[in-house]
């Protein structure tokens, strides 16, 4: 009730978004935009709705893989362009913190310059080989943003180190 009136609440198209009968208005599906209109003692307003999707984290790859020689310095990084596959604005964007599997801990370096895909952020990935023994590492890197529906999405890395050359 409103100042004690009865309102009465209609949605035009309750599969986009349905109002309850205290006027609260939900999302169920992206579309619109969608009439909620209120009714009271022959009076009607009327409001356009329009339902967005959430943000959605979409990674140009979501495996990397390196390969370096001991002694003959760190492979090339590689980059991941982070963009929002749904709607709404991907902000916040963080990535780590990195899971490493067995073998070797601390090889990889992250940089994420901007937490603001508008419209792609670029993710860069190092490894440091110099401290590693030659053999196959594997670390996993989490890529999160709190509004995204699919978050967090992970990366998964291989690194394989190979033994310098003997001459």
């Amino acid at each position: 009730a409103l100042g004690g009136r009865q309102v009465a609440w209609t949605s035009a198209n309750p599969a986009i978004a349905s109002v309850s009968s205290n006027g609260v208005v939900t999302a169920i599906a992206p579309g619109g935009p969608v009439a909620i209109t209120a009714s009271s003692e022959g009076r009607t307003a009327s409001v356009a709705v329009t339902v967005t999707p959430p943000p959605r984290l979409q990674l140009s790859a979501v495996t990397l893989d390196f390969t370096g020689t001991r002694g003959a310095g760190d492979p090339p990084a590689q980059a991941i362009v982070i963009s929002n596959g749904g709607g709404g604005t991907l902000a916040n964007l963080s990535v780590g913190p990195v899971s490493y599997g067995a073998g070797g801990t601390g090889w990889l370096q992250l940089s994420l310059p901007s937490t603001l895909a508008a419209p792609t952020a670029t993710l860069s990935v190092q490894p440091a080989i110099a401290a590693l023994a030659p053999g196959r590492y594997t670390a996993t890197v989490p890529v999160s943003a709190p509004s995204a529906s699919n978050s967090p999405q992970q990366v998964a890395v291989t690194l394989t180190v190979l033994a310098t050359p003997v001459r």
